[in-house]
């Protein structure tokens, strides 16, 4: 419910801290406690228009990206004391990737010394 409004929270950000699609979303746990800190922390810091943007766009990603994801990149950016959105969007897009395997016995690619004597040649001599 919450999704349908998120547009209209980015421009008119002072009807979403006591919006209605707020407090439903909050009491279905699609608002989850990771949001709710993010957005109080952010309104401490910025204030409420900049803080609703912030979270509006973190509300954004679960368009894109898992819930799963999106909160643990709430919760990195609640640890580092970072309420940017941008910053939960990297942490939320890492906790996807594989993680990768060391290269343990692939051989070192390495290529023969370059002789620029020919090219040098070219050139003739310079002072």
């Amino acid at each position: 419910m919450l999704d349908h409004y998120l547009e209209t929270f980015g421009r008119k950000p002072g009807a979403f801290p006591r919006s209605v699609p707020l407090d439903q979303a909050r009491k279905n746990g699609a608002f989850t406690q990771e949001h709710d800190a993010f957005f109080t922390q952010a309104v401490r810091l910025y204030g409420e228009s900049r803080a609703t943007s912030e979270i509006v766009a973190v509300l954004l990603l679960s368009r894109r990206l898992p819930t799963k994801a999106v909160v643990y990149g709430l919760s990195q950016a609640l640890s580092m004391h970072t309420v940017k959105a941008d910053f939960v969007e990297i942490k939320a897009r890492s906790s996807l990737e594989s993680s990768r395997e060391p290269l343990n016995g692939v051989p070192e690619v390495a290529s023969a010394q370059v002789d620029l004597e020919r090219y040098n040649a070219l050139l003739g001599t310079r002072p």
